[in-house]
């Protein structure tokens, strides 16, 4: 598909944390593979990584030993309507019928992603404009590796 892809971590995120490799692998590699799915030919991808301080009043304040991290996938693809985005994590939800027999899928993979996401203890959302592509984004809470055993990371 020729497309362009860019990967930015801040310079401020740890290097060695621990927490569930493979459940936030599997969220990723769905997230990227949306994009890639859904971004038409010489468009766009982008994935952020950085540390995450939520709003105390969005969440409990943080253990001393805890870290979040915000990752955000971005595309130049086809865009999701606001009134959808709410029902995009629900279980064999589409943005649309036509978005199914074009794109295929099952409707799944986000309302898994959610799931995976809620037992990591973070959030998952979305912003989009139709025609103007999409940011999918998720926080995850990790443990701070104080162990000298560097190799127990993500």
């Amino acid at each position: 598909k020729q497309l362009s892809m860019h990967l930015c971590v801040s310079p401020g995120l740890a290097t060695h944390v621990v927490g569930d490799q493979f459940r936030l692998r599997q969220v990723l590699i769905n997230l990227l593979g949306n994009a890639v799915k859904f971004t038409p030919e010489r468009g766009e991808i982008s994935m952020q990584v950085k540390p995450y301080m939520p709003p105390p009043e969005d969440r409990p304040p943080l253990e001393e030993a805890e870290y979040m991290v915000y990752f955000e996938v971005t595309d130049s693809g086809i865009g999701i309507p606001a009134d959808k985005h709410a029902s995009l994590f629900l279980p064999f939800h589409q943005a649309s019928a036509g978005t199914t027999r074009q794109y295929g899928g099952s409707g799944l993979g986000l309302s898994i992603c959610k799931q995976l996401v809620d037992v990591m203890g973070g959030t998952i959302g979305v912003h989009s404009v139709p025609q103007q592509g999409s940011s999918f984004w998720i926080t995850s809470c990790f443990q701070k590796n104080t162990s000298e055993d560097k190799n127990m990371t993500v």
